[in-house]
């Protein structure tokens, strides 16, 4: 009986810890969509996005995550502290999602 109950919390823990990640896994692909969307609306709206600005210091959708652009490669351009996000920079944000100047996702940490 006791390997039963043992076996049975086994599987229950992992059900909860894949179940997570898939969560985890949608959030970002939701932050990851809203970042490429504010890019957009900022070229439509005649935004200069060629040094690599933030977009979202935090995003609102979730304040541990920014959205920055940065170049791919990146360029020497995207290290100029006056184009990162200050929540990143000092902490408060845990997360951030780079797109290019074209709103192509680079990676999101």
């Amino acid at each position: 009986m006791k390997k039963i109950i043992t076996t049975i919390l086994i599987l229950v823990l992992c059900l909860v810890l894949v179940n997570g990640l898939s969560c985890q896994r949608n959030t970002a692909r939701v932050l990851i969509s809203a970042c490429q969307q504010t890019c957009q609306e900022a070229i439509n709206n005649g935004q200069d996005l060629s040094l690599g600005p933030c977009l979202l210091d935090p995003m609102p959708q979730d304040i541990n995550w920014v959205c920055d652009v940065a170049h791919n490669p990146r360029l020497s351009v995207d290290n100029n502290i006056e184009n990162q996000c200050n929540s990143f920079n000092n902490g408060e944000a845990k997360h951030f999602i780079e797109v290019t100047p074209e709103c192509k996702f680079i990676t999101a940490h």
